[in-house]
């Protein structure tokens, strides 16, 4: 293997204290990880471990933790690009830290140096860069919470600023993975306010048993900042279910979800207030989990319409009102 740091491997039965803390671990390479031997009693401590084509973070012992799980290493651990400005091997790297960065203001002052390699003076408390050097971050935007939680059919994700300046939005990012995130919307910033404020954005998407969220701010002069990530999991249906239809009322188009705990055949149809059949949207088998799909009225006129889910013997029926 080509660990990027092994610890006792030659000397697995001998004890050693291990103590690594603020310090970015990131190797490109195929099965990279770090390796600890059983005897070393570590202490890792708001680190940031970058490993994409690792299958393993870190190796202890008879233990592997792997990206989604550094959180278990130890406090203050991250998972995330460190955005160095030009790495490289050795020497002829640049490794101060660009704007983006998952290291900046996540490490901790207690016990590190006060000064960075470049003789600059790093700050006390929970503004501490993770790495060698202090970053020029100019994103002007505190933000103090991020979380995500389960809905019945959704994952809310709440966040809160105590402050903005130049503030041009949240882009939310999601994905299977913490390392492959990608943007699923877009909630507009305040611009400049001293006052603090609430964010909330919904994703009716939650198809993936386990969910990971970021939120990239961004300011109105290109600057932007990732926060930490926040980890959801979705637990597959236990019954049959059709939700409520969003929006209701609507116009044109609306979403319609329904959860399998199994596998099933399924037939979606939309009727008049007569009883009438207007269109079926499925007639088809459906695997476990939930389903949505988006229901566009065309022409249909003003009124109620009622959605019915076949399932087996299992009826299910919601009302719709399309207001044009």
């Amino acid at each position: 293997k080509n660990y990027l740091m092994y610890v006792q491997y030659d000397h697995p039965s001998t004890p050693i204290n291990l103590v690594s803390k603020n310090t970015i671990y990131s190797s490109r390479g195929s099965d990279a990880s770090i390796f600890l031997a059983g005897s070393v009693n570590r202490t890792f401590e708001y680190n940031l471990f970058y490993f994409p084509n690792s299958a393993s973070v870190l190796i202890h012992g008879g233990t592997s933790y792997d990206a989604q799980h550094v959180a278990d290493i130890g406090s203050g651990n991250l998972y995330g690009d460190p955005f160095f400005i030009t790495p490289a091997f050795g020497s002829t790297g640049n490794y101060h830290l660009q704007d983006g960065s998952s290291a900046i203001d996540a490490g901790i002052s207690t016990g590190a140096p006060s000064k960075d390699l470049d003789g600059r003076n790093r700050p006390q408390g929970d503004k501490y860069d993770i790495g060698c050097y202090e970053s020029d971050s100019a994103v002007p935007v505190e933000l103090t919470s991020f979380s995500a939680t389960v809905k019945k059919e959704s994952v809310e994700l709440c966040w809160e600023t105590v402050s903005e300046s130049n503030n041009y939005g949240f882009e939310i990012q999601k994905g299977k993975n913490p390392y492959s995130l990608e943007k699923i919307g877009f909630v507009s910033g305040k611009g400049t306010i001293t006052i603090p404020q609430q964010y909330y954005f919904v994703d009716f998407d939650v198809n993936f048993r386990t969910n990971f969220y970021r939120l990239k701010q961004l300011d109105n002069d290109g600057f932007f900042k990732y926060s930490n990530i926040a980890k959801v999991n979705i637990t597959l249906p236990n019954q049959f279910y059709l939700g409520q239809n969003y929006p209701n009322p609507f116009n044109c188009s609306t979403k319609i979800r329904f959860d399998l705990p199994r596998s099933e055949n399924v037939q979606l149809k939309i009727f008049n207030i007569n009883g009438r059949l207007i269109e079926t949207l499925i007639d088809s088998k459906r695997k476990a989990g939930t389903h949505e799909l988006n229901w566009i009225t065309h022409d249909l006129p003003t009124g109620i319409y009622f959605c019915q889910l076949k399932v087996g013997d299992r009826i299910d029926t919601r009302k719709l009102i399309l207001q044009k």
